[in-house]
């Protein structure tokens, strides 16, 4: 399993954490690292072949910029397939995995913690992005 990240931390913990207890069904993800101060995180991952981030749910809202090679992302009760220039984003609560499904990944990816959200009176639990989008231009601005 490769993973490398600007962010290594946060992932390398949620894989640790899968292997070490073999976790299948949905955990909540904690997002409280000392090091990470701001409510908004950007970094790039690089996923080799197989590599898997299980079921997991967390209130902030993740989007997710693919570049590179194809990533199956488990998203509630149904899998998209996030590719060069598609984008996913995943709402505020909901359950959702990914898992590489070619020989590397590679994506962008965009987490508003909600409480930071909140304070603009932006209400997550009101409010749902669409889960796919397929446009190169949208990909291009992130």
């Amino acid at each position: 399993m490769i993973v490398k990240d600007r962010c290594p931390q946060i992932f390398y913990i949620n894989l640790v954490m899968q292997e070490v207890t073999g976790m299948q069904t949905p955990f909540y993800e904690t997002r409280s690292f000392p090091e990470i101060t701001s409510p908004v995180t950007f970094h790039e991952n690089i996923l080799g072949r197989n590599t898997i981030f299980h079921p997991h749910w967390h209130e902030a809202i993740e989007i997710l910029c693919f570049r590179e090679g194809v990533t199956a992302v488990g998203y509630e009760n149904e899998t998209l397939y996030g590719k060069n220039g598609d984008t996913i984003i995943v709402n505020s609560n909901t359950i959702h995995s990914l898992q590489t499904a070619s020989n590397v990944s590679i994506y962008d990816c965009l987490i508003v913690e909600e409480y930071w959200l909140r304070k603009f009176d932006v209400r997550l639990d009101e409010l749902l992005f669409p889960s796919q989008i397929r446009d190169q231009e949208v990909c291009a601005q992130f």
